[in-house]
C-alpha cells in the first residue's frame, strides 16, 4: 500500500512539473523568427580522439546556464521580471525588486546565425592548429517548434559537424638564425627540442618550442632577446610525396624556424650583447608609504662571492620600541643572500631570477616579491659587446604572527587543530609553531542480524606539538649548496594522549628532520633521530578478554614500547609534457632498534622471556620498514578524469621481535582506503574468527599491505561531481601465528585473499575544499567463512531474500587519494 502511494505521489509530481515548466519557459515571450539557443553540439564524424573534446568550448554563443543541467533558472528569472510596457513600448512598471531579480538572472541567449559562422571559423582554426589542415566543418540547426504550434517553445539547437581527415606530420625542422651567438646556443640544444620529426603538427607545441629556445638564449646571458624575434614558416607543398614506414602516403609539413624579425640595426646590435649580473640591492621590508628612517648596509657573503649586497632596511634604533606601528623586524642579511642566486660574474639568466624568487618565497615571510633587473649603462663594453646588470629585490613582509584552525571530518573520525606560528622568531626566518589538537573516533553501524544500527564512540584523543623550522641545514652548513632548490631543518617535540575503548595510550615524540631538494620534481627528507616513548594502560577486564582471542605475539603490539628510528623519505613528481597527466611517487623507509640493540649488547642489558633486550623493563621496537605510494591521474577533459593509486608497505620484525608495534602496523578500511570496509576492519589475510565480529577495529593490523584503487571522476553540475570507484587489497602478518590461521602472507595463496569493493559517491567541489560522500559494497571479503566470501543473495530470518553484504556509507573532506 505504501509503495503504491509513493509511486502515485511521484507520478503527480512529474505531471505537475511537465505542466508547469513549459508554462514558465523563458522563451514564451519571443516573437516570430526569434529562437532561444538551448544547446550546442560538436560531433567529429570520422574520429573519436579525445583531443576534439575541446571543440565544444570554443563555439559561441554559450547557452544559458541550467540548474542541475535541466532548467535555465537564471534565464527564467530574468525574463519573468522584465519591465512591463504598454503597446507603444513605454515602461509602465519596473520596481526595484524586478531590477534586482534581473541582476541575479541572465538575458536569454538567442540563436544568431552570424555567431554560427564565427564558431565555424574557430573550429577551422583549432583543427588547423592541431595539424588537420584539410578538415571540413558544417552546421545544422534544429528548431523545436518551427510552426509555432506550442507557445513557449521558440527554441533551437545547433550541431556542428566536423570531418577531421588525416593529420599532417612534421617531415623536418630547419633553423635560420642570423645572430651568430644565438645560432651556437640553438643548434647545440636541439636534443631538448619539444617538436620532432614524425610528430603530429601542433601549433601549441611550436609556441612551447619558441618559449624554450628564447628562455635558453636568455639563460646564456642575452638579456634583450624576446619572443617577437622568432617566427615559423610552415610548408605543405610537398605534402603527398612521402611514404611512412608501412609504405603508405602520409601528409607532411616542413618547418622553418627563423630568428630574423629584427629590422632596426641598433636594436639588432643590442640583442648580440652578453650581460652579466653585477651588484644586488635588497629591500627586505619594502613599503613605499612608510615614514620610518632606513639604513644602508653592505654585505659580503664569502670570499668566493664578489657580489656587493646592499641591504636597505629599517633603522630600528631610531624607532621607539613601543611605537604602535613599529615595523616587523628585518631578517638577517645572511639568510637573505643565501637565497639570492644572481651573483656577480654569472651570465644573466632568467631561470636564476625565477629560482631566487621561489627561494625567497619559500621563506614564507613575504607577501610580495618583485625582482627588477636594470642595465648599468656606464659599464657597457662596445668592443666585446658585454654589459652589466644590477638586480633589485623589493619584498613586502607578511604578518609576523598567525593563528589558524583546521578541521578534519570523515565517516569514522573528526578532528579540530589549532596552530600558532611565529615566522621570524630569531630573525633568521625560523618558523616557530605550537599545534594543539583534539578529536574523536566513532563507528556508525548499519543494522544487521547480529546487532542493531547505532553510533559507537570508539576513542577520544588530544595532543600538542612544538616545532621549529629552520631554512638551513643545522650542524651541516658547509655541506649545503646555495644552488639547491630548497633545504631546511625541522626540530619537533610532541605528546599525544588517547582514551580508547579498551585502553589509554600516551605517546611522547621528539625528532630531528632534514629536508632538501635540487629541483621542482624530486625532494628528500632524512630524520637521523626520531624517538617515541609509548605507554599503554588497560582500562579493565574487557581489554584482557579481547587479548585472549589472539596469540601472545599479536598481544605484544599493545605493550609499552620505545622506538628509536632513522627515517628517509622521497617524493618524485614526473614532469609530463602533457599537463593532462600527473604521476607522483612517494617512498618512506624506516629503521628502528639497531642502535639500541648494539648499546644493550655492550651494556649486557637484561632480556625478556623471548631473549629480547629490555630498557628500564620496556621493550623497544626492532624492525625495518618501507612503504611505496604511486599515484597517477589523467584529465580526460575539463569535467572528467581518471585517478589510480598503488600502495605497498612492508615491515620486517628483527632480532626476536614477533610483530611490528601497533603504531607502525598497517591497516585498511575506512574513508580513504578499501572503502567497502569500516575503519581498520579488513584482514589480516583470510583470518576468520566468529568472536571477532563486534570487537574494536584497532585489532585488525598487519605487517604488510597491498592496495590498488581506481576511480573515475565526472561532473554532474558545476560544483556537484561524482565518482565511480573500485578498490582491491589486504594486509598480512609476516610471520605465522598458530592462533591466527591464514593471517600470514603466503605466495601461493595471497592472490585469493585480496579483498574487492566497488562503489559510487558524490563530491561537492567548493574549490578550496571538497566534501565527499561515498557508498561502497564489499564484493569479495577474504575474512568471511568459506562459501560466504563473494557477494550474493541470502534468506533472512523472515524469509526475505537479501544481499549478504551491507553497504558502507562514508564521509570525508577531500579526495580519498
Amino acid at each position: 500500500m505504501r509503495q503504491r502511494l509513493t509511486l502515485t505521489l511521484i507520478g503527480l509530481v512529474l505531471i505537475a512539473c511537465s505542466a508547469i515548466l513549459p508554462s514558465c519557459s523563458p522563451s514564451r515571450y519571443l516573437k516570430d523568427g526569434e529562437y532561444m539557443l538551448t544547446k550546442n553540439n560538436v560531433k567529429v564524424v570520422d574520429s573519436k580522439n579525445v583531443l576534439f573534446d575541446d571543440l565544444y568550448y570554443i563555439v559561441r554563443p554559450v547557452t544559458n546556464k541550467k540548474f542541475l543541467e535541466i532548467y535555465p533558472l537564471k534565464a527564467a528569472r530574468y525574463v519573468n521580471h522584465l519591465p512591463v510596457t504598454d503597446s507603444a513600448g513605454n515602461v509602465i512598471k519596473d520596481t526595484k525588486f524586478m531590477q534586482k531579480r534581473r541582476e541575479n538572472g541572465e538575458p536569454l541567449v538567442m540563436l544568431d546565425t552570424s555567431m554560427i559562422g564565427y564558431s565555424l571559423d574557430q573550429i577551422y582554426t583549432a583543427m588547423h592548429n592541431w595539424g588537420y589542415f584539410e578538415a571540413r566543418a558544417w552546421d545544422t540547426i534544429v528548431y523545436k517548434d518551427p510552426n509555432r504550434m506550442h507557445p513557449g517553445r521558440h527554441k533551437a539547437e545547433v550541431t556542428y559537424f566536423v570531418e577531421a581527415g588525416n593529420p599532417y606530420h612534421i617531415r623536418d625542422i630547419q633553423y635560420h638564425v642570423e645572430i651568430v651567438e644565438y645560432r651556437r646556443i640553438i643548434l647545440s640544444d636541439t636534443s631538448n627540442c619539444v617538436i620532432h620529426s614524425g610528430d603530429r603538427y601542433d601549433a601549441d607545441k611550436l609556441l612551447e618550442e619558441r618559449d624554450r629556445m628564447v628562455s635558453n638564449i636568455r639563460d646564456n646571458g642575452y638579456y634583450h632577446v624576446s619572443n617577437e624575434i622568432v617566427s615559423f614558416k610552415i610548408d605543405t607543398l610537398d605534402a603527398r610525396r612521402y611514404l611512412d614506414k608501412k609504405g603508405h602516403k602520409t601528409l607532411v609539413v616542413h618547418i622553418y624556424v627563423n630568428f630574423d624579425r629584427i629590422s632596426d640595426p641598433e636594436v639588432k646590435e643590442r640583442h648580440a650583447y652578453k650581460y652579466y649580473f653585477n651588484n644586488v640591492v635588497v629591500y627586505p621590508n619594502y613599503d613605499p608609504t612608510s615614514q620610518w628612517p632606513t639604513q644602508r648596509t653592505t654585505y659580503h657573503r664569502s670570499r668566493t662571492d664578489k657580489t656587493n649586497y646592499t641591504i636597505i632596511g629599517t633603522n630600528f634604533d631610531s624607532i621607539p620600541k613601543r611605537a604602535l606601528d613599529r615595523p616587523i623586524p628585518d631578517i638577517r642579511p645572511r639568510i637573505l643572500v643565501d637565497n639570492i642566486l644572481t651573483k656577480k660574474g654569472l651570465p644573466y639568466s632568467q631561470t636564476l631570477v625565477s629560482r631566487s624568487r621561489k627561494k625567497l618565497n619559500d621563506l614564507r615571510n613575504f607577501s610580495y616579491i618583485n625582482i627588477v633587473v636594470e642595465e648599468d649603462v656606464s659599464k657597457r663594453d662596445t668592443v666585446n659587446r658585454t654589459g652589466q646588470l644590477n638586480t633589485y629585490y623589493y619584498m613586502r613582509r607578511n604578518k609576523l604572527h598567525s593563528l589558524s584552525a583546521e578541521i578534519e571530518a570523515r565517516s569514522d573520525k573528526a578532528d579540530l587543530s589549532l596552530t600558532y606560528s611565529n615566522k621570524n622568531l630569531f630573525h633568521s626566518a625560523e618558523h616557530f609553531s605550537i599545534n594543539v589538537y583534539g578529536g574523536i573516533g566513532f563507528r556508525i553501524r548499519t543494522k544487521t542480524k547480529e546487532h542493531p544500527a547505532g553510533f559507537t564512540l570508539e576513542n577520544k584523543e588530544i595532543g600538542a606539538e612544538i616545532s621549529m623550522n629552520f631554512r638551513r641545514l643545522l650542524f651541516f652548513r658547509k655541506t649545503q649548496k646555495i644552488e639547491a632548490n630548497s633545504y631546511g631543518t625541522l626540530l619537533k617535540i610532541g605528546a599525544h594522549y588517547e582514551d580508547n575503548y579498551l585502553y589509554r595510550r600516551g605517546l611522547y615524540n621528539a625528532a630531528l628532520v632534514y629536508n632538501w631538494s635540487y629541483n621542482n620534481y624530486l625532494s628528500h627528507s632524512l630524520s637521523p633521530i626520531d624517538l617515541s616513548i609509548i605507554n599503554i594502560t588497560p582500562k579493565g577486564d574487557e581489554f584482557y578478554e579481547v587479548m585472549r582471542l589472539y596469540s601472545k605475539d599479536f598481544q605484544s603490539k599493545y605493550e609499552d614500547n620505545i622506538l628509536l628510528s632513522a627515517k628517509y623519505g622521497l617524493t618524485y613528481t614526473h614532469p609530463f609534457s602533457n599537463p593532462r597527466n600527473r604521476l607522483t611517487l612517494r617512498l618512506k623507509m624506516e629503521s628502528s632498534g639497531m642502535l639500541l640493540t648494539g648499546i644493550c649488547a655492550m651494556a649486557n642489558a637484561p632480556k625478556d622471556e623471548y631473549g629480547n633486550y629490555l630498557i628500564g623493563k620496556r621493550n623497544y621496537g626492532n624492525f625495518e620498514m618501507a612503504e611505496l605510494d604511486l599515484r597517477y591521474s589523467y584529465n580526460i577533459n575539463n569535467k572528467n578524469s581518471i585517478a589510480t593509486r598503488f600502495n605497498f608497505g612492508i615491515g620486517v620484525p628483527l632480532f626476536g621481535s614477533r610483530t611490528l608495534p601497533f603504531e607502525k602496523s598497517f591497516y585498511l578500511g575506512g574513508s580513504n582506503s578499501m572503502r567497502g570496509w569500516p575503519y581498520r576492519t579488513l584482514g589480516p589475510g583470510s583470518y576468520y574468527n566468529d568472536a571477532d565480529e563486534n570487537l574494536i577495529q584497532d585489532i585488525r593490523t598487519g605487517d604488510m599491505k597491498v592496495e590498488l584503487n581506481l576511480e573515475y571522476r565526472g561532473t554532474l553540475y558545476k560544483f556537484i561531481k561524482y565518482g565511480i570507484f573500485a578498490d582491491a587489497g589486504n594486509i598480512w602478518l609476516m610471520r605465522k601465528d598458530d592462533d591466527m590461521p591464514n593471517a600470514e602472507f603466503k605466495i601461493n595463496r595471497f592472490y585469493k585473499e585480496i579483498g574487492l569493493a566497488a562503489g559510487v559517491g558524490l563530491r561537492f567541489d567548493f574549490n578550496f575544499f571538497i566534501i565527499r560522500v561515498d557508498a561502497a559494497l564489499p564484493i569479495y571479503d577474504p575474512g568471511h567463512a568459506e562459501g560466504d566470501k563473494w557477494i550474493g543473495l541470502t534468506v533472512n530470518d523472515k524469509g526475505n531474500t537479501i544481499l549478504n553484504r551491507s553497504i558502507n556509507f562514508l564521509f570525508g573532506i577531500g579526495h580519498a587519494f
